[in-house]
């Protein structure tokens, strides 16, 4: 691995490397060469958050999210018209989610900031990327499949927008190294069958080395895999994104309150230096089995970085090589199984803990069989990853054992799995990207001047910082905003001219890049007031606590002003004109999301100028709960279907399923004109829920008596949400639905207090 700086930049030049070439089962190549100069590592101002527009689980995990990491409000994006289901074509992947977010980047200059692009909620996690291969005339290859992942291809978002299909091959950020290995007679890099056919012999003896360190990563690097001296045109394809799905809350998901819980565990992990194990676990399974040649070396790595590991075989100690049994001190598993139950493991997973399981549909949601890599997040991994598709038996498609070396050294997750993974496109990766358990950081602050006075004209800020033991500081960056303004040596004093802002409220942050191939960053945060005119613009009172579905209201003073913005980073919420010095808004509080959100109200003048006033926190709660239904006697399974048909004829059906296309209707022959569906709907415990909507045609949900969507949707277009508060029991439900097509289509997946799953059995009735 090489790295390059972008032009501007004087680089240096990295010492003459030389390749090994490795089978395609074992990655086994060269080492790491020099960095240039430049800041890297994982942070809040580094990252960019996406939300899914239409979705208030989205919204409220990217709420929970920025507010766990202090991401800049500056940094969360909007989509629209993105559906929350199954596989995207790629086609639409670059319009509906790459174009908008290079967009945003561009537009607010973000360009030298962002590295990693993570996603909120209810997005596809998968890429159907059939047209390249068609316009490309690659040839027939069952190994390589035709899906991605959501967070492998944002990876390669360059050479996804180039149209370059680049994105199936190799990642130059994955950490190389040297070592040989004798494939045995008849054992083939991989095979046309899927993993449950495939049985490898036993590994012969496998010899390694030598490892190099692990890298920091910034997505203006480029990463190559030669010797770079001179910058070309095409080395812009190697510059990734870091990319992570902050939670999946599609069907086999999970809820919110499990999201709200291994985020909070992860960042609370930081920096903690977790005297955990990593379990390797070790099955005659070639879920496995791929994996253990390097078991001994990721022994000895972690044993160098002073850290814990041990290989768990079947009949050791009452193990059985498919997870972690009885332990209570779980930072790491490296499993290869079908299918586990951790609730019956009697294990516990580490604030800050990394699980995966090597298999075929780890991270394909649409698919029933297998466990999924969010059950390793429902017992609290702050991350794990899982294959979209049929990957079939190969290494590099899946992170190395030696991830946990990598994380060791103090790399956020998301910078461990990238360097661990050598062709990542079929990876999906889900948890905190920004997790650092074993990072060293400083220890940051301002002396002067003071963070409680306001500032004006050029100040002198003189950072005060402490660096971690055994380690240095490269630089201190300034940042405002979101954006990275200076930068000055340690206890340096760093200018910054404050009339190159607008006056008011404005975070500041104050980062100390560790000098290091890591570069882990330790920062300062604070909100301070920037005065360079007399105006002021204030907030008299405000309705800051609230329920989803009511309005949020403010009303203040902003004398000479024109109008008012309340925003919320780069996104205006609402608008009011000043009548007489005086102002008032109202904005639905659905905008601003559950979660505690901060705004501010930004005045205007006449003269182009604009004053800003100090954050407003506002808390927005869920719903009210609706009461349950009390019922006579038991529930029958099913809603009750009235269908009136093309033809005049009404039949009368139980529907047990809201799936898709609906099984009872269409295995009775029935050709509908219009249907309505009657019953109850019941949740186990009292709390929020969301309705994700698939249908075709015009579609009434009405939940105790409350309308909650009226409207036509199509099937082939993004979800519709509705939300609302239920508590534990029986509630009634009535769907009304005029098809669009031959076959009525209607799929509801309730996700949010609960485990996420389609309406169905268990949880309709009449």
């Amino acid at each position: 691995m090489a790295v390059i700086c972008e032009p501007a930049e004087a680089i240096a030049t990295p010492p003459p490397m030389r390749l090994v070439n490795w089978p395609v089962v074992w990655a086994l190549i060269a080492g790491i060469a020099g960095a240039c100069d430049a800041r890297a590592g994982g942070s809040a101002e580094t990252t960019l958050v996406v939300i899914n527009a239409a979705s208030p689980i989205s919204l409220q995990v990217a709420n929970e999210y920025a507010r766990l990491r202090g991401i800049p409000d500056t940094h969360l994006v909007r989509l629209s018209d993105v559906p929350s289901f199954g596989a995207l074509p790629v086609a639409d992947f670059r319009r509906k989610a790459l174009a908008p977010i290079r967009d945003f980047i561009r537009e607010h200059k973000l360009e030298e900031e962002i590295d990693l692009v993570a996603y909120s909620s209810d997005f596809p996690y998968a890429v159907d990327f059939k047209s390249d291969v068609k316009d490309h005339n690659l040839p027939a290859n069952r190994l390589r499949g035709d899906t991605a992942s959501l967070t492998g291809l944002t990876y390669f978002a360059n050479r996804v927008e180039a149209r370059d299909t680049g994105y199936l091959g190799v990642n130059h950020y994955f950490v190389e190294f040297a070592g040989r290995r004798q494939l045995p007679a008849g054992e083939a890099a991989g095979s046309a069958a899927s993993m449950d056919d495939q049985v490898l012999p036993a590994p012969s003896a496998v010899t390694y080395g030598p490892f190099e360190n692990t890298h920091g990563f910034r997505h203006r690097y480029a990463w190559s895999n030669s010797d770079l001296a001179v910058w070309q045109p095409k080395d812009v394809l190697d510059q990734y994104y870091l990319s992570a799905m902050l939670a999946y809350t599609g069907v086999r998901g999970n809820s919110f309150p499990e999201i709200a819980g291994y985020l909070g565990r992860a960042g609370a992990s930081d920096g903690t230096n977790p005297d955990g194990m990593v379990y390797l676990m070790a099955n005659d399974n070639v879920r496995s089995r791929t994996r253990q040649p390097l078991f001994p070396a990721t022994l000895s790595e972690l044993a160098r970085r002073g850290r814990k590991g041990e290989i768990l075989g079947p009949k050791r100690d009452r193990q059985k090589g498919i997870i972690p049994l009885g332990r209570d001190d779980v930072i790491g598993a490296v499993v290869g199984t079908r299918e586990f139950d951790w609730e019956k493991s009697n294990s516990r997973l580490l604030p800050g803990a990394v699980a995966e399981s090597l298999t075929s549909y780890g991270g394909h949601f649409d698919y029933s069989g297998q466990t999924k890599l969010t059950a390793f997040l429902r017992h609290g991994a702050a991350g794990s990853s899982g294959a979209v598709a049929e990957p079939f038996a190969l290494q590099q498609k899946f992170p190395v054992p030696l991830l946990h070396a990598y994380y060791a050294d103090g790399c956020s997750l998301a910078e461990a799995f990238y360097q661990s993974v050598l062709t990542p496109y079929q990876l999906l990766v889900v948890g905190d990207p920004l997790a650092r358990p074993f990072a060293r950081f400083a220890e940051v602050g301002l002396e002067t001047p003071d963070v409680g006075s306001a500032w004006s004209g050029t100040v002198r800020l003189e950072p005060l910082v402490r660096p971690a033991d055994g380690t240095s500081i490269r630089v201190v960056e300034l940042w405002v905003d979101g954006q990275h303004v200076a930068s000055g040596a340690l206890n340096a004093p760093i200018a910054w001219d404050t009339r190159s802002v607008e006056d008011g409220s404005h975070d500041l942050r104050l980062v100390a890049v560790e000098d290091s191939v890591i570069e882990t960053r330790s920062v300062f945060r604070a909100t301070v007031s920037v005065f360079n005119r007399e105006r002021r613009v204030h907030v008299e009172a405000v309705t800051g606590d609230v329920r989803y579905g009511e309005a949020v209201a403010l009303r203040g003073r902003a004398e000479g002003a024109e109008r008012v913005e309340l925003r919320r980073g780069h996104q205006v919420l609402g608008t009011a004109e000043v009548m007489e010095g005086r102002w008032s808004l109202t904005v639905p509080s659905g905008a601003l999301g559950m979660g505690t959100v901060p705004v501010v109200v930004r005045a205007a003048y006449p003269d182009g100028h604009a004053v800003r006033s100090a954050p407003v926190p506002i808390v927005v709660r869920g719903p009210a709960l609706l009461p349950a239904a009390t019922l006579e006697k038991p529930p029958i399974p099913g809603l009750q279907a009235v269908v009136h048909e093309k033809n005049g004829n009404r039949r009368e059906l139980i529907v047990e399923k809201l799936v898709g296309t609906i099984g009872e209707i269409t295995k009775a022959g029935v050709t509908a004109e219009s249907m309505r569906l009657t019953g109850l709907v019941n949740v186990g415990q009292p709390g929020v829920y969301q309705l994700a909507v698939r249908s075709n045609g015009r579609l009434r949900i009405t939940v105790q008596d409350r309308v909650l969507m009226d409207e036509a949707v199509s099937q082939d277009g993004a979800e519709r949400f509705v939300v609302l508060g239920l508590e534990a029991g029986w509630h009634p439900i009535e769907i009304e639905l005029k098809p669009g097509g031959k076959k009525p289509f209607l799929k509801v997946v309730m996700a949010g207090d609960q485990v996420p799953d389609v309406l169905g059995k268990g949880n309709l009735a009449h």
